[in-house]
């Protein structure tokens, strides 16, 4: 016999089966509707389903009916997000090397489910692995948390922090002695997941990956205030740092063919100033980090795209690139 207690939790249950099973394509007959109630252990007929519909209606849940049949069918069309949203986002997930393949699978069929069941089979069907190379730290979302609990907290983290040998075993720096550091931000940048931190015997900020850190811990130790106003150039500091590692910030100004524009915007964005050079070239000045990604950066253009500005920097590419041929030279 149903049980008249679970009635509380009816309108509860029918959104729920309705957001889950329904959409424009598939409205829910009533006899369906009523079928599961039942099965729950819910007594309802047609004439309390329909003033049910009508209360979720009336407090702003938007269900709509169809006649399917001789019969009316309901459904469920506003989702939290949209089918080319979720797209979007399942696309970013499985694009992130951060994740291992555990959890991007987890993610993948999560999101996948709030458009629906029916929509969430064709959306982890269509969905195409990008060839990038998963890590394989399964405690990131311990380290995530545990690193946002910090910084919501305004207190120091410590971690362990480590490298992979040659046969992809870890081997932890400084003889797995603790990091401390009183963490800025968390930033996404080229698909991997980094901490920005003050570190006591490092000058200006410094960079953590977070799927190389093993067993993070906050400290109940407050961070200074040199840590919070950080917090408040994070977004300008964030776009000097070319790929997420150190070296000294430079205004440089390049120079290049103007068939390399678009990869100038991918690069600095598109509100850079572009000043149009005579022989279809263009020149733009930029702020970057010079560093190792910096150079590998420029260098792949072969010369297509050319720092022409300041002048030690054009010294120290030039003996960069006599180093690599005296190299390739001795071997």
């Amino acid at each position: 016999m149903p049980k008249t207690g679970d009635q509380k939790v009816k309108l509860l249950i029918l959104m729920e089966l309705l957001r889950q099973e329904s959409d424009e394509g598939h409205p829910l007959r009533t006899n369906q509707i009523l079928d599961y109630l039942n099965q729950k252990g819910i007594s309802c007929d047609r004439r309390t389903l329909a003033r049910d519909i009508a209360d979720l209606n009336e407090h702003g849940f938007e269900v709509m009916h169809c006649m399917c049949g001789h019969e009316k069918g309901y459904y469920v069309d506003d989702r939290s997000f949209s089918i080319p949203e979720l797209r979007i986002l399942i696309d970013a997930i499985q694009s992130a090397s951060f994740l291992t393949e555990t959890k991007t699978a987890q993610l993948t069929r999560k999101l996948a489910l709030l458009g629906g069941s029916h929509h969430a089979t064709l959306l982890q069907r269509n969905t195409i692995p990008s060839g990038l190379h998963k890590h394989s730290n399964e405690t990131i979302y311990y380290t995530i948390d545990t690193v946002e609990d910090a910084i919501r907290r305004d207190q120091q983290l410590s971690f362990l922090y480590f490298d992979l040998d040659e046969t992809c075993q870890r081997v932890y720096r400084h003889d797995r002695k603790r990091y401390t550091v009183e963490p800025v931000s968390l930033v996404l940048a080229n698909d991997r997941y980094y901490l920005t931190a003050i570190s006591p015997d490092r000058e200006g900020i410094s960079t953590y990956r977070i799927d190389r850190m093993d067993q993070a811990q906050r400290e109940e130790i407050p961070i200074s205030l040199a840590a919070l106003e950080a917090r408040i150039q994070t977004p300008r500091r964030t776009g000097q740092m070319f790929k997420m590692f150190a070296g000294p910030v430079r205004t440089v100004t390049l120079t290049f063919l103007r068939t390399f524009l678009g990869a100038i915007y991918d690069r600095f964005g598109e509100s850079v100033i572009v000043k149009v050079l005579p022989d279809d070239r263009a020149a733009v000045r930029v702020s970057v980090q010079i560093s190792p990604t910096f150079w590998g950066w420029l260098f792949q253009f072969g010369g297509a795209i050319r720092l022409t500005e300041p002048q030690d920097l054009v010294a120290q590419a030039k003996d960069l690139l006599t180093k690599m041929l005296e190299d390739l030279d001795s071997t």
